[in-house]
């Protein structure tokens, strides 16, 4: 049994026609292996099922309103039927219906494009939050380091090895010290002297 025969397994893509060409393009999709259905009056270019505009029935100004608002949430690959219109890498050109045979290999690659893009997207946000410095933290470039324990002569000398290393060192006697420096966000690293 083919997908073909399938229709509710195969792959949904609204069209945005009218009668009779609307019909005609239905029965090519579905010999394509789609299941063709009219777009809805509002719609919705949040969705991820590919849009076909019948740009020789569709209004150039309602072509535009369309494709602006699906190219605004990236999700859609776009049809566009017809159309001798710039080209434009977002949209899957149609120059016949006699092209919906092999639509189906130029809307996974479209598809594939999207969902790469989208990573990308997703990974340039998370290295921009990553590297983002955190409110209230010095813009200073040298690290600042705590050190909490008792009075001890070496202390100094820890101090003066750190500060060549471009490490600022500073000295807490008492817990309330710490947890203050800790709450401020003014220190990279504590260290605790275990005796």
């Amino acid at each position: 049994m083919s997908v073909q025969s399938l229709h509710f397994a195969a792959p949904t893509i609204e069209i945005v026609s009218e009668s009779p060409r609307l019909e005609m393009l239905q029965a090519r999709l579905k010999q394509a292996g789609f299941r063709p259905v009219r777009a809805a009056r509002d719609i919705d270019p949040a969705l991820a099922n590919p849009i076909l505009i019948d740009a020789s029935v569709v209004s150039e100004q309602d072509q535009h309103v369309i494709v602006s608002a699906c190219k605004r949430y990236d999700t859609r690959p776009i049809i566009l039927l017809g159309s001798d219109q710039k080209n434009d890498s977002a949209l899957i050109r149609l120059s016949s219906p006699d092209q919906i045979a092999n639509l189906s290999a130029r809307l996974d690659l479209r598809q594939r494009q999207i969902i790469q893009q989208r990573e990308a997207n997703r990974r340039r946000e998370t290295i921009e939050r990553l590297t983002k410095a955190t409110p209230g933290t010095p813009a200073a470039t040298t690290a600042q380091a705590i050190y909490y324990g008792r009075q001890s002569p070496h202390f100094m000398s820890l101090r003066n090895h750190l500060n060549d290393e471009g490490i600022t060192l500073r000295g807490a006697l008492t817990p309330h010290t710490l947890i203050e420096a800790c709450e401020a966000h003014e220190i990279n690293a504590i260290l605790l002297d275990a005796s």
